[in-house]
Order: C-alpha cells, then sequence, then structure tokens
C-alpha cells in the first residue's frame, strides 16, 4: 500500500507546492504542460542547432544553457559571463519552436503563489541563467540537489527549500523513469562559502560538485518512481535522493527535457535558476 508520500499530485497550487516544500508528497505532475507538436518543434530545433555541449566534464548530458554547478571557485565573474550567451543559445531554440517552457511555468507558478516569482537574480551580476535544455542517453546514478549544502557566497544559497521542474520533450520507448526516495538530505551542515565542500577533482583537474549518494543513503525509504509522458511537466523536492535510469536506447534516441531549479527565499519568494 503506498504511503501518504507516495500520492503524487496532479494540480499545481500554493497548496501542492508547500507539500513538496515540506517533503509530504513525492512529485507534482501536470500533463499536457505542452502539446506534442511544441515538443517536437523544440526537439526538432535542438536537433538541427549547431550547438552541442556538455552539461559539465563528467557527465552524460549535453545542455543548452549554463549549470549553476559548473562554477568553479569562488569568483562570481566565471559563472555569470556564460549567463547571456546561454540565453541567446536557448532563445535560438525557443523562437524556432514557438514557445519558451520557462516563461509559461513563471506565468503558471505566479497565478497560484502568495509571493513573487522570477528569475533569481545576484546583486552586482544581475541574473542566473534558468531553463535549460537537457539530453541524456545515459542515467544518473543516486544524488541530491540543494545549493546551500555547498556555497552560502551567492544569493541562491540563501534559499530555505529547493524543488525542481522538468518538461519532457522527447522519451525513449522503453526507459527514461526518475525514482524519488523520501530519505531528506539534511540541510543543516554548514557550506564552506567559497564552494570547496562537496567538490572533487575530475581527470582532467577541474573542480566538479560532487552530490552523489551511497545507495544506504535510501535503505528502507518509501519510493516513487515515474516514466513521464511528452509534453509533461514533474515538480519534486530535490533534497530527496533521486535516480535517472537510461539504458538500452536505440539508436537516435534520448530523454530530452527544459527545466531548472526553483528556492524558496526567507521571504517566501521562488526564484529560478539552472
Amino acid at each position: 500500500m503506498p504511503t501518504t508520500w507516495q500520492q503524487a499530485a496532479h494540480t499545481l497550487s500554493a497548496s501542492t507546492l508547500q507539500e513538496l516544500i515540506e517533503s509530504r508528497l513525492a512529485a507534482v505532475h501536470i500533463r499536457q504542460f505542452a502539446t506534442p507538436a511544441e515538443c517536437q518543434r523544440l526537439c526538432q530545433a535542438l536537433r538541427h542547432a549547431a550547438i552541442d555541449r556538455r552539461a559539465a566534464t563528467t557527465s552524460p548530458m549535453t545542455l543548452i544553457g549554463s549549470n549553476f554547478s559548473n562554477c568553479r571557485g569562488p569568483s562570481k565573474d566565471d559563472y555569470f559571463a556564460t549567463v547571456e550567451p546561454a540565453y541567446r543559445d536557448l532563445q535560438m531554440l525557443t523562437e524556432a519552436a514557438g514557445f519558451d517552457p520557462l516563461q509559461r511555468l513563471l506565468a503558471r507558478l505566479s497565478a497560484v503563489w502568495p509571493a513573487a516569482v522570477g528569475v533569481a537574480t545576484e546583486p552586482g551580476y544581475g541574473r542566473y541563467f534558468a531553463g535549460g535544455i537537457k539530453t541524456r542517453v545515459q542515467g544518473s546514478p543516486l544524488h541530491f540537489d540543494y545549493v546551500p549544502r555547498f556555497t552560502t557566497a551567492y544569493r541562491i544559497g540563501q534559499i530555505n527549500a529547493q524543488l525542481s521542474w522538468n518538461l519532457y520533450l522527447e522519451m525513449p520507448q522503453n526507459t527514461g523513469s526518475t525514482t524519488i526516495y523520501n530519505a531528506p538530505v539534511e540541510a543543516s551542515i554548514n557550506a564552506d562559502p567559497l564552494m570547496t565542500y562537496g567538490l572533487n577533482t575530475d581527470p582532467k583537474g577541474s573542480a566538479v560538485w560532487d552530490n552523489r549518494l551511497p545507495p544506504e543513503q535510501v535503505d528502507g525509504a518509501a519510493a516513487y518512481t515515474f516514466r513521464p509522458e511528452v509534453g509533461e511537466l514533474v515538480l519534486f523536492n530535490t533534497c530527496n535522493p533521486h535516480t535517472v535510469s537510461v539504458d538500452q536506447l536505440t539508436p537516435g534516441e534520448w530523454r530530452a527535457q527544459a527545466g531548472s531549479f526553483i528556492g524558496r527565499l526567507a521571504d517566501d519568494s521562488l526564484v529560478l535558476w539552472s
């Protein structure tokens, strides 16, 4: 018998967002957030674009956008120099497709959340990047995402809750599921403001965030697995450990998704970044 936590919601509202924030709900599903035709146009634009970037040196994903976690060390200049070029790359795709998933979600969130909603901004630097498009042909191991565990030097390091949203644009025929575990990673650890906590060095000598978790982290925890439909948007709390299964693909298959993180600040405003 599924637990109360394992029951997903299918309505986006202030109450369901609050349940996600408090980890009282596994996920919120919004079916038909985008039409199959919109998703197809965006994937066609992605395939035709001369853009092919790794999400990180060690990542199995490609990314149109800029991941904050790729930031190297304490300098803010390095990350924010990538933001506007990344938005230009993304705009090329969304204009070709005729819709922008990020702007559509911002409108939906603003309609239901009682406080301000918008893309995160950093004093003196401007906006963060949000709404990147990822394609993956491999899964990801057990991990979590919570910025304050890694840095307090940026404004997004001041959040007190973190969710993610993903709009699924293309799915492989027989794989592509996500599993979430009700075993929230504690947020009480003191992060290093210089972003050295949790950093490992990849084979090329670059610093990379290490948010992987050992399997015993979820021993005995309730699990929730979903395999999304094309056009479906799913939100969940990224402090809950999660895995992505993508395997045994046929040639040309991938899992493509647009998404970002959503953080809640002390004034209850919601801010987005990738």
